[in-house]
């Protein structure tokens, strides 16, 4: 519900969208003009993110369970900040999470690094 230019968005009545297997996203804030989307991530145990260049500073902050970023265990209450043109190898987790990501639409996989 949107009033006075404050949203509140309830998470119940947000769809997940599949964006790669076992990787969905909920979309909460899309700012075409300044290229920069604010979603939460859901992972499945086991599930995998290619390796992606940033089109501009990405932000993770993750909620709940573990992510592997750049050879970086993250717990829940970690944050990572990827800068502009950074690139960054496969993401996993093991467990399963669940994180709140502030990023460019414009991100790209990178196919076939080698790291």
């Amino acid at each position: 519900m949107e009033q006075n230019g404050i949203l509140i968005a309830r998470s119940a009545e947000l769809a997940w969208r599949p964006i790669a297997s076992g990787v969905f996203l909920k979309p909460l804030f899309e700012d075409r003009a300044g290229k920069y989307d604010t979603s939460l991530v859901r992972m499945d145990a086991g599930a995998h993110i290619p390796s992606h260049h940033h089109a501009a500073i990405e932000e993770v902050f993750l909620l709940s369970g573990d992510l592997h970023v750049e050879n970086q265990v993250m717990r829940a209450g970690d944050y990572c900040r990827a800068d502009f043109g950074t690139i960054h190898g496969e993401t996993f987790t093991d467990d399963g999470c669940l994180f709140l990501l502030m990023t460019s639409p414009e991100n790209r996989v990178v196919e076939n690094r080698v790291v």
